[in-house]
């Protein structure tokens, strides 16, 4: 389950911070108001598919400029117990604290334990998605 989602430097969104409700959501607003990017971002970090319409071109960055990279998150929660390997995620681990809506650094107790996945795209197109903490990045 989707808990938050980051978007920096996608298309027509500049930032932006999504946290999902528990259940179907539905993205609802005027054309061009950036329904379909926020799926498309989802899309890129939870998919391989890099062809076709999923090719990065320089027209999804934010106002074609190359020099900031594209960057979405995505923080997932209700993992299966396979993902919950202290040995293998334990640097990954992060908190996701419901009521406020807020990603701590490292689990603690009464948050949910979450991983997040982080999608980076630089001036050369490539796009590199990798597992993400503060402290794996430290």
């Amino acid at each position: 389950m989707i808990r938050h989602c980051e978007i920096e430097n996608f298309r027509g969104i500049l930032k932006a911070n999504w946290s999902p409700k528990p259940g179907i959501n539905g993205l609802i607003g005027p054309g061009d108001s950036g329904k379909s990017t926020l799926i498309d971002a989802v899309e890129l970090v939870l998919t391989n598919n890099r062809t076709g319409r999923g090719a990065i071109t320089d027209a999804d960055f934010y106002n074609l400029d190359v020099s900031k990279p594209i960057q979405i998150t995505l923080t997932i929660g209700d993992l299966p117990e396979s993902l919950l390997n202290l040995e293998n995620y334990a640097l990954y681990f992060r908190g996701w604290d419901k009521e406020n809506k807020i990603i701590l650094p490292e689990p603690a107790e009464g948050v949910e334990t979450v991983l997040s996945l982080r999608l980076v795209v630089g001036s050369d197109l490539e796009p590199h998605t990798r597992l993400y903490s503060e402290r794996a990045s430290e």
